[in-house]
């Protein structure tokens, strides 16, 4: 897999994220859209249990841990973002829910963000 984080902009120092959380995240590849708040729920459980405590609990682990749980079209996707499109993981988690939780969007058609 080529995990590129070109496309999020962190704002601190990156900080390490708990081993655990990665061993634990599931895949999401592509899908439709029970499919994408299956992940978004899993997801969400993972950063309550593992990124609640204070030495995990900031926004570069969380943006690169869900970077980390996408493969195949989905890593694909995101990896088509031009350069620090993403300032957080709400930021990633709208433009993901605006490309796979839409029933019209196209396979690797990625939202853009025009760059000023």
């Amino acid at each position: 897999m080529d995990y590129s984080f070109k496309p999020c902009r962190f704002t601190h120092r990156l900080h390490d994220f708990p081993e655990e959380a990665i061993s634990k995240l599931s895949i999401f590849s592509g899908g439709d859209s029970i499919a994408v708040r299956r992940h978004l729920g899993l997801f969400t459980r993972i950063m309550i249990i593992y990124c609640r405590p204070p030495q995990f609990n900031h926004e570069d682990i969380k943006m690169r841990l869900f970077v980390l749980s996408l493969e195949d079209d989905a890593l694909n996707w995101f990896n088509n973002f031009p350069k620090e499109s993403f300032t957080s993981l709400e930021d990633i988690v709208d433009a993901f829910k605006d490309r796979y939780d839409n029933p019209n969007s196209l396979p690797s058609a990625p939202k853009i963000v025009q760059q000023e």
